[in-house]
């Protein structure tokens, strides 16, 4: 509807729709009569009417003579457009037409091409005059919207990864329960389908009764060992699930070599049943028994992570076990846990598991290929599956599944009994090479290990200040002699004070300033060489002398007894190639004391400058590395024990892999030359059960010996 030609239908539409909107009526007025360039205020006081009456005016004027008030309408337009702006600096509102209108002719304009990254040069007055869209900027903000970090798969559906330590307990106690059950069924069922399958290697002849019980049990002997074989894969059926799971996601493990295992046995199982051919043997003993040992595994795995919740819960303030790397190896120190532990890290992958994930690939192809070539090789593809069934069973030997299960199962309890958790085994590698270990005064000499013996005050000060002094001091520098002076405090009901601007002295001695007073403690010597002259107990050996403003106040007898459990620490570093690193602030303590009282070589224990001394005892040292171990008790046993766990740990892993990778390195290359040759008596499943059994005596061996610190 052109400009020009107003009707009533159409003012009374744009009036309907304006007036209906949310905004006020008096806005929606002068939205209208925008369209004739007439404010609200211009039209009232030149008509001097309102909007209702001016509309009942044109309804009638249109009953009337309609031509009459088009003529109007135009003359009006007309003058307006006359007294009018500028186009270019008017801006006209055009509401919505209701009338409809033929479709106009569309007029084909040449595309213009879109415009992207154009730059506007704005002024500052502009800016200041420019009102920034609503939503423009906020439009795609969910495209800019940093995506969150993947969280990481689990090794294995089984031990998946929990947010708290006390869930991860529940959770795995849980799972033993029911892992327990599945191992005490798949016992017997890898017992039946290993006598069915040897029973005829050995002569029963001469036994009563059992030639004719084999006779009745050979016709349904296929049928039986299938029966076995869905059992065991049913009771492992988490197991097969979490393998294919990883497999489908590219990143296979153990549980995938352990599902293709038995899927590939099974089939050859169900293919003999099928076709009745019964010439060979199928593998199924050998399946059943390594399901069975995996039931096992993540059984001992489970209790494992269960240990390892359960200690790293114990204690409200933990101290964290850290690797630092130095010159030549790693350096492990304690220190106070700041910032809470990932408790996902306890789920993660063994030692054995992480290193047989190298295997894994090989474990999976070698097979079908070699399988294949000997088909080829034979120019008969129909033993296939034989072939590969063969191979298969020789793929994953026993060592494998218990590389650091069985190991790591007997070191946890050790470190359950102490109350410390590994929370962290990526690092195990660096703890077997750690060659120091940072001990302070409060390892080696714990509360309890240090007695005074004897006591003199000397000067005006009374023995409750000196006792105050002294304890003041070794609050900061801690350790036994701390704990022995505060007891005596307070059996006095001493006020004990707070020492400030400590400086320790090579020579033997700390200085501090406790209120308005200048302390100096340490020896004879250190005290000398301060200016204080000394008269009194400079022969008795472990004599502490305090001085107050230059004058000796006090003197103390300091007794050192051995504690045992340090003196069990100190034969474990010895044991495992560790040198400890004496952090001491406490000038008592230096290396020829606690090499006597320790019956320790004199080389044996490391002691560095002051100035490293209190770097290392510090609780900031190795603060950006992560926690490789939880301490529920602060002492230098629980530490010495992380040490040699680890290295226990890593190198009865490594031992145990690489009796285990010979095994199937030999194992494919023969099982591959007689399947060629088409041998498959000489590679019967009893054969090559005793192949991967006497492979795996090693890797027993060593779990059983191993693990002794």
């Amino acid at each position: 509807m052109d400009k020009e030609n107003y009707s009533l239908e159409d003012i009374l539409s744009e009036f309907s729709d304006h007036t209906s909107s949310k905004k006020s009526p008096t806005k929606a007025y002068d939205e209208i009569f925008k369209e004739d360039d007439i404010s609200v205020p211009d039209f009232v006081s030149k008509r001097k009417k309102t909007p209702a009456e001016t509309l009942r005016q044109n309804a009638e004027k249109a009953k009337k003579d309609p031509a009459d008030v088009d003529a109007d309408v135009g003359r009006k337009t007309a003058v307006k457009n006359d007294k009018a702006p500028p186009k270019d600096d008017v801006k006209i509102y055009k509401a919505p037409k209701k009338k409809p209108k033929p479709a106009p002719v569309k007029e084909e304009k040449p595309a213009e091409p879109p415009v992207h990254h154009v730059e506007e040069e704005i002024s500052y007055n502009d800016y200041q005059e420019k009102k920034p869209p609503v939503r423009a900027e906020y439009d795609d903000y969910d495209d800019y919207e940093e995506e969150k970090p993947k969280k990481a798969l689990p090794y294995d559906i089984i031990s998946r990864f929990e947010e708290d330590f006390t869930l991860g307990a529940k959770h795995c106690s849980k799972k033993i329960i029911k892992y327990s059950a599945l191992f005490g069924l798949s016992v017997p069922v890898a017992i039946v389908a290993i006598i069915l399958s040897f029973i005829h290697n050995f002569d029963l002849s001469g036994v009563p009764y059992i030639p004719d019980l084999l006779a009745i049990i050979q016709p349904f002997e296929p049928l039986v060992l299938l029966v076995c074989q869905g059992i065991s894969m049913l009771l492992a059926i988490e197991i097969i699930v979490s393998g294919i799971y990883k497999c489908i996601m590219m990143v296979p493990n153990l549980d995938t070599v352990v599902a293709v295992h038995s899927i590939v046995i099974c089939a050859f199982n169900i293919q003999s049943v099928l076709t009745q051919n019964y010439t060979y043997m199928p593998y199924t003993a050998i399946s059943c028994f390594v399901l069975m040992m995996a039931i096992r595994g993540k059984r001992m795995k489970l209790i494992i992570h269960k240990r390892n919740y359960t200690a790293a819960a114990l204690s409200t303030t933990p101290v964290a076990v850290k690797i630092s790397p130095v010159k030549g190896g790693y350096i492990a120190t304690k220190a106070p846990l700041k910032n809470d532990v990932p408790c996902q890290n306890i789920a993660q992958m063994s030692c054995g598991e992480s290193a047989s994930m190298i295997f894994v690939p090989f474990m999976l192809v070698l097979p079908v290929i070699l399988a294949a070539l000997s088909c080829k090789a034979k120019g008969d593809f129909s033993t296939f599956l034989l072939d590969y069934s063969a191979l298969t069973s020789v793929s994953l030997p026993f060592g494998f599944i218990t590389a650091s299960s069985r190991m790591e199962y007997k070191l946890s309890k050790k470190l359950f009994a102490s109350g410390s958790a590994f929370v962290d085994n990526s690092k195990l590698r660096k703890v077997n090479q750690v060659k120091t270990a940072v001990i302070t005064d409060s390892d080696v000499f714990p509360a309890g290990s240090v007695e005074i013996t004897g006591m003199k005050v000397l000067g005006n000060n009374s023995i409750d200040t000196v006792i105050a002094y002294a304890t003041a001091i070794f609050e900061q520098v801690g350790g036994g002699a701390h704990k022995a002076f505060y007891d005596i405090g307070k059996s006095r009901y001493v006020n004990f004070r707070k020492a400030k601007n400590l400086h320790f002295y090579e020579s033997g001695g700390i200085s501090a300033i406790i209120g308005t007073d200048n302390i100096l403690l340490g020896n004879a010597s250190f005290l000398m060489r301060m200016g204080v002259n000394i008269t009194h107990g400079i022969n008795v050996k472990n004599n502490i002398f305090l001085s107050v403003n230059s004058t000796v106040s006090a003197v103390f007898t300091v007794q050192f007894r051995e504690a045992p459990n340090t003196f069990k620490a100190f034969r474990i570093l010895k044991r495992k190639k560790v040198k400890p690193i004496l952090a001491s602030l406490d000038f008592q303590i230096n290396p020829m004391l606690v090499e006597q009282t320790f019956d320790l070589s004199p080389d044996f224990i490391i002691y560095p400058d002051i100035d490293e001394r209190i770097i290392l005892s510090g609780s900031s040292y190795a603060d950006e590395e992560e926690p490789v171990a939880l301490l529920s008790r602060d002492n230098m046993h629980a530490f010495s024990e992380i040490i040699a766990y680890g290295k226990a740990l890593y190198k009865t892993t490594r031992y145990n892999i690489v009796f285990s990778a010979l095994c199937l390195a030999f194992g494919l290359g023969l099982v591959y030359f007689l399947v060629s040759k088409n041998e498959f008596l000489v590679i019967s499943p009893y054969n090559a059960f005793l192949y991967l059994l006497l492979w795996y005596i090693p890797v027993f061996l060593k779990n059983l010996s191993g693990g002794d610190f």
